[in-house]
C-alpha cells in the first residue's frame, strides 16, 4: 500500500462515506472500513519498523514521512467523518455499546474541522519522537577500548559490581550527553 498514492486510495474512502447506512448495509460497511483500516495501519508499521531497523538511512524516514504526510494524515480525516456517520445512523451492531459509546463522545467534542489541526499536530509529534529515537539509537560511546553503545553502557551501570567500572561508564555516558546536547536541543 506504501507505493499507491491518495489518489488511488481515496476512493475507498469517498465510497464509505457515501454508502447509506441501514441495519443491512451496516456489517459490510464496517467491514470495508477494517479491512481499509488495518491496510493503513500495516503499512504505517512497516514504515516505521523499516525506519528504525537503520536510522542512518535518511530514505527511510523520507519514505514513511511521505506516507505520513500524503495519506495518513488525510486518512485520519475521513476517519473522522466516517466516525460521525457511524456514531448518527442510530444503530448500534451486537458488541458495539461501549465501542460506540466511546465513539460518540470523542467524536461530539471535535468540531467538523477541529481534528485537521489535531491530525496534524500528532503527525509533527511522530516526527520528533522518531527523530529523538534515531539520536538514543545511534548513540556510540568511544572511550578506552572498543566503541560501545550507549544502551549498552547504561547496563552495566546497573549490573556492573565493580564501582571503578561503573564510575567510568558513567563518566563516558555525562562526556557523550554534553557532545549530544544541542542535538536533543535542537530536537526539542
Amino acid at each position: 500500500m506504501e507505493q499507491l498514492s491518495w489518489e488511488e486510495i481515496e476512493p475507498r474512502y469517498v465510497e464509505l462515506a457515501a454508502t447509506p447506512l441501514s441495519r443491512d448495509t451496516l456489517p459490510a460497511w464496517l467491514a470495508e472500513w477494517s479491512r481499509l483500516s488495518d491496510l493503513l495501519e500495516e503499512t504505517q508499521m512497516r514504515l516505521w519498523i523499516e525506519c528504525m531497523r537503520d536510522t542512518t538511512l535518511p530514505e527511510r524516514a523520507e519514505q514513511r514521512h511521505r506516507f505520513e504526510e500524503d495519506i495518513g494524515v488525510r486518512a485520519a480525516a475521513f476517519d473522522r467523518r466516517l466516525e460521525r456517520k457511524l456514531a448518527d445512523c442510530g444503530f448500534e451492531p451486537d458488541g458495539f455499546a461501549m465501542p460506540l459509546r466511546n465513539l460518540r463522545a470523542r467524536s461530539g467534542h471535535r468540531g467538523a474541522s477541529g481534528g485537521d489541526r489535531e491530525d496534524q499536530l500528532r503527525a509533527d509529534e511522530r516526527r520528533l519522537i522518531e527523530r529523538s529515537q534515531a539520536l538514543q539509537a545511534n548513540r556510540i560511546v568511544t572511550g578506552p577500548g572498543a566503541p560501545v553503545a550507549v544502551s549498552s553502557l547504561a547496563r552495566a551501570l546497573e549490573q556492573e559490581p565493580a564501582r571503578a567500572e561503573r564510575e567510568r561508564c558513567w563518566r563516558l555516558l555525562a562526556e557523550h550527553r554534553r557532545a549530544d546536547r544541542s542535538a536533543v536541543d535542537d530536537l526539542w
